[in-house]
């Protein structure tokens, strides 16, 4: 994982705490996004295979949370925490991005949490 994936990571959730209401907007986004993801999975080789397939999961699942975030929801309208008092697209620029930051892939604590996720194994 290089430089290409950090900064694909960061981008994220700055641009999806600008709230971009356009289509073509997201879209462009999102394929920038994940060229640059795809671009740094075609240069990250450590000739070890099991680094390599770690990396290769963890840049995968960056290319599922960019398509998640950019393209298939709009978290600051369709998310809520626990602890929100405001709705998300209300909140000044540098705290959408840190409240974007801050969400859970499990979401707990999260307006989209798994139903029963209490339930005991006997």
């Amino acid at each position: 994982m290089g430089v290409l994936f950090i900064v694909a990571q960061c981008l994220t959730p700055a641009v999806a705490a600008l709230d971009l209401k356009s289509t073509l907007w997201r879209i462009l986004g999102c394929s920038s996004f994940v060229a640059l993801i795809a671009i740094d999975m075609a240069v990250s080789h450590t000739g070890t295979g099991y680094f390599d397939y770690s990396f290769g999961v963890t840049l995968g699942a960056a290319v599922l949370d960019v398509i998640r975030f950019l393209l298939l929801i709009q978290p600051l309208e369709e998310y809520r925490h626990e602890a929100d008092r405001v709705p998300a697209h209300q909140l000044p620029y540098i705290q959408r991005f840190f409240w974007i930051m801050s969400i859970s892939p499990r979401g707990i604590g999260w307006s989209f949490k798994v139903k029963g996720d209490n339930i005991r194994l006997l």
